[in-house]
């Protein structure tokens, strides 16, 4: 049988503390997911 999934990258959550610019992208990103996920 084989399993069937799915891969969502995303940043690190510590990376927004390095650089702030990537703020706004992990929101975008986490704001996908959670339409994936339902």
């Amino acid at each position: 049988m084989r399993a069937e999934f799915s891969l969502f990258p995303l940043y690190h959550p510590a990376s927004i503390i390095y650089n702030a610019k990537l703020k706004e992208i992990y929101d975008e990103d986490l704001n996908k997911l959670k339409l994936l996920i339902g």
